[in-house]
């Protein structure tokens, strides 16, 4: 009879482990994906403020080109190809 207690026991002591070790796998199997899919934005991000950045860039160009132009008019002003008016 004690053996099958202690069988019992043991037993008992075995699924609680396990019942831990599972919950902590999954745990931490959540953790590596959620680690891997931050990866993914953080790439996003980085993409898009690159981007931002290079069209930030083209913009501060075409500005220096409309003023080096304005300046070059002085007080005329600026048409399109269609003769409509441009505000710069």
């Amino acid at each position: 009879m004690d053996d099958a207690v202690e069988s019992i026991e043991e037993s008992e002591q075995l699924v609680t482990k396990l019942d831990k070790e599972i919950l902590d796998w999954n745990a931490l199997k959540k953790l590596k994906k959620r680690d891997t899919e931050l990866e993914e934005v953080q790439q996003i991000v980085s993409d898009l403020v690159e981007d931002l950045s290079q069209e930030l860039h083209n913009t501060e160009i075409e500005l220096e080109k409309n003023r080096e132009k304005q300046e070059e008019n002085g007080d005329e002003e600026m048409v399109d190809e269609k003769g409509n008016k441009v505000d710069i």
